[in-house]
């Protein structure tokens, strides 16, 4: 069966912790201390599928766990992401309730299917995050800014 590795880190790593006791999992979840970078990125290949924030939306770990090429579970967030990336959206895998999460998870069960969502996360931030994009981005909105 599946491991949930968790980073030890965070303001509700308690409240986690507690959780994962009560509903019974315990034993499938492992815990590490926080990680340098490097280490991070590591982790993430390491990974089927990364987790970031299910409440507020994507997070660096959301853009660092796609460019290793693995499916993000995360709150999608469109009001934020649509400014941004207009009508290239990030594909992540939309976590805003139990019931996503579910789903995802029964998804992402499918090796392929991982495969061919974290291969298209991966082109995607080469799109979006590439040294070019990311320069190419601030030279238009700081002509469209002055320009005003």
């Amino acid at each position: 069966k599946g491991r949930l590795v968790c980073v030890n880190h965070g303001v509700d790593v308690g409240r986690t912790v507690t959780y994962i006791s009560n509903v019974g999992i315990a034993r499938y979840v492992d815990f590490l201390d926080p990680l340098n970078r490097l280490d991070l990125l590591h982790e993430y290949q390491r990974a089927d599928v990364v987790a970031d924030q299910f409440i507020i939306g994507p997070g660096l770990t959301t853009w660092e766990a796609l460019s290793t090429g693995k499916p993000v579970l995360v709150k999608a967030n469109p009001e934020l992401s649509t400014p941004l990336y207009d009508k290239d959206q990030p594909p992540l895998l939309d976590c805003a309730s139990e019931k996503q999460i579910a789903s995802q998870l029964a998804r992402v069960s499918d090796s392929a299917y991982r495969k061919e969502v974290g291969e298209i996360g991966r082109e995607w931030v080469l799109r979006n995050h590439s040294p070019q994009a990311v320069v190419s981005s601030i030279v238009t909105n700081s002509e469209t800014a002055l320009r005003q």
